[in-house]
């Protein structure tokens, strides 16, 4: 797959996306697609954040790591330059307050929460490196970052572990309009989870999770394209509220 790898990493750098999926090789797998997804990772730069999420409480989680340059923080602009789609995505997000290395044996579960300081709400702004989103074949999208364009992270609720995240009340808003408001339970079933695989998964990828890390764990809402120049907002109740200008 290393055409697949070099094509990726070169439109990052100005080359234009292919016109259709014409000439390129579907990864076999979601193992093979994470192999090129983290290949490319390798040259972009410092890892500060992660995505990883589950269609269901049963499925099995996947994962990328998101880099220093598409992470912003409440109330900051995200250029016009740095994506070319803008699919907005409500999420809750969490902080590590340690690093998890590598230490030879698998993190519990309560190692892992031990190390996690807060809760965040988010905003993650799906975008491609291909023509369009959705366009081609869902592995190849999978390689591509998992369509991670920027991610927005709110201001910290230090309380997460009486959060309840099988209610979660969240409204989210872009531009002057109110888009949704509804009471729902978190994709994954138990969000928590996905963080105690991921720091496994995290070392193995070669990333392995540091103190500092955000960790946004799949949408809410499902998502809502928008336009550029608009504000777009996410609250979640009980948690906070985070908002950016998608320039």
């Amino acid at each position: 797959m290393t055409d697949l790898t070099r094509l990726l990493s070169d439109i990052r750098t100005g080359s234009r996306p292919p016109a259709s999926g014409a000439g390129l090789t579907v990864p076999a797998d979601s193992s093979e697609a994470q192999d090129i997804l983290l290949k490319v990772s390798r040259s972009l730069g410092p890892v500060v954040a992660w995505k990883v999420g589950s269609s269901s409480p049963e499925a099995a989680p996947s994962a990328a790591p998101i880099h220093k340059n598409t992470v912003f923080q409440d109330g900051e602009t995200v250029p016009a330059t740095l994506c070319r789609y803008l699919g907005v995505e409500s999420e809750v997000a969490f902080r590590f307050g340690r690093d998890l290395p590598d230490k030879g044996t698998p993190y519990t579960r309560s190692e892992v929460l031990d190390a996690v300081s807060s809760l965040h709400p988010a905003i993650e702004i799906l975008d491609t490196r291909f023509e369009k989103p959705g366009s081609l074949h869902p592995l190849l999208h999978a390689a591509d970052q998992q369509n991670h364009g920027a991610l927005i992270a709110g201001p910290a609720f230090g309380d997460w572990e009486s959060f309840d995240f099988t209610r979660i009340r969240v409204s989210q808003a872009i531009g002057q309009h109110d888009i949704l408001e509804r009471t729902l339970s978190h994709p994954a079933g138990d969000p928590l989870r996905l963080l105690v695989w991921l720091a496994g998964h995290a070392i193995r990828s070669g990333f392995p999770i540091t103190a500092g890390t955000i960790v946004t764990t799949g949408s809410l809402t499902g998502t809502i394209w928008a336009r550029h120049g608009v504000l777009v907002r996410t609250s979640i109740e009980g948690c906070g509220a985070v908002s950016a200008t998608l320039a």
